[in-house]
């Protein structure tokens, strides 16, 4: 497992999980974390406990939403289930209760972990192309916010394994959708064709910058997931047919008192 030197430096617990040390076998292989992969599901539950050992945590505190690419943030407190966050349609969590790790499932799109500065209030963030071209980093940001009233200055943003610009070429009209919704030129990478490559790092990071996140608070584990699948799963790189790696963090105390309500926002 890999860690954010940000996020050890307040000793939240916290992991980027690789495909190393699981049970499952074939192109799974072999610390897959997704249910919805066409794994074995059994594996997938052995591989989850294996995770939750390695964090110290009890499995029934390690919630995964359902990722859609949207731009949905979930807030979990201490009534929630993992099997009833299983089944939500989010892309982001925030958790309230310290007991809770929260995670999100990835295969190239980009995990981003999210903490104040004292490490009490987390959260996890799916960040694709989709949901970042609907503005999931605004909104994560602007519930974390609401949510235990701090500003945004006041966060860490950690970015995690994703595919490279070079490894991501998609046509003419997706790129301008991308750019045109990030408020930005669209970098046209061979201008006598009509491809373009994402660079998804990049538009996190000027997203999290723009939210309000200092850019000495954004820490990047800049390793492309389509160039190293020996060590990461990457949906373009194996043909859709492979398993996810996890970012997963929590809360590092209870002792910061939340000063609104916890529910989900749209």
């Amino acid at each position: 497992m890999l860690r954010f030197k940000q996020l050890e430096a307040i000793e939240v617990n916290h992991a980027v999980t690789t495909r190393a040390g699981g049970v499952s076998t074939g192109p799974f292989t072999s610390l897959n974390l997704g249910y919805h992969t066409g794994d074995d599901p059994g594996a997938v539950a052995e591989n989850r406990r294996i995770l939750c050992r390695q964090l110290g945590i009890d499995p029934e505190h390690l919630f995964f939403a359902r990722q859609i690419h949207g731009c949905r943030v979930e807030v979990i407190n201490g009534s929630h289930r993992p099997e009833q966050v299983s089944s939500i349609e989010a892309d982001a969590l925030i958790s309230t209760e310290p007991r809770h790790v929260i995670g999100v499932l990835v295969a190239d799109c980009l995990p981003i972990l999210l903490a104040d500065t004292t490490g009490y209030v987390p959260a996890a963030v799916h960040a694709g192309r989709r949901g970042i071209e609907k503005g999931i980093v605004f909104t994560v940001i602007d519930a974390l916010t609401r949510t235990c009233s701090l500003s945004p200055d006041q966060f860490l943003a950690c970015v995690g394994p994703g595919i490279q610009q070079s490894r991501y070429p998609v046509d003419s009209d997706t790129a301008r959708c991308f750019y045109t919704a990030l408020g930005t030129d669209i970098p046209v990478s061979e201008p006598s064709t009509a491809t373009c490559h994402l660079d998804l790092r990049h538009a996190v990071h000027v997203a999290l910058i723009r939210a309000g996140i200092p850019v000495d608070q954004i820490e990047h584990m800049d390793i492309c997931t389509a160039e190293h699948t020996d060590i990461f799963y990457s949906h373009r790189a194996e043909a859709g047919v492979t398993g996810r790696f996890a970012a997963v963090i929590q809360s590092r105390s209870s002792g910061f008192q939340l000063l609104h309500r916890s529910r989900h926002m749209d």
